[in-house]
């Protein structure tokens, strides 16, 4: 099973304005991964949850035009963002399946 999580806390003015673009593409999301969960953080940050069963199916969201928006619109809005695989803090530019599986062999 994979993990991936993004951190975000949304800058001033813009914590609904983020929750309406996740709420948009919520459905398709939860499509294609095993599960998705966005979870409110004491900070007033957020945690995006995905889990995936397999490395294609976690590709395939990634991929996907609705985790474009997604993370467009967390750069867009958030201040602060960290991203990890199984725990792992990773750099995040574009994720692609090769960073996934050079994240998975190094654990």
């Amino acid at each position: 099973m994979i993990n991936f999580e993004i951190t975000a806390s949304p800058s001033i003015g813009k914590k609904t304005e983020l929750l309406q673009s996740v709420d948009s593409i919520r459905n398709k999301i939860g499509k294609i991964c095993d599960h998705f969960k966005v979870t409110a953080l004491d900070n007033g940050g957020y945690t995006f949850t995905f889990h995936f069963d397999s490395e294609e199916q976690a590709e395939k969201l990634f991929d996907s035009e609705s985790f474009l928006l997604l993370t467009g619109a967390i750069k867009t809005l958030c201040d602060k963002t960290s991203y990890s695989i199984n725990g792992k803090k990773i750099n995040f530019t574009k994720i692609s399946s090769n960073h996934i599986s050079k994240t998975l062999i190094n654990n």
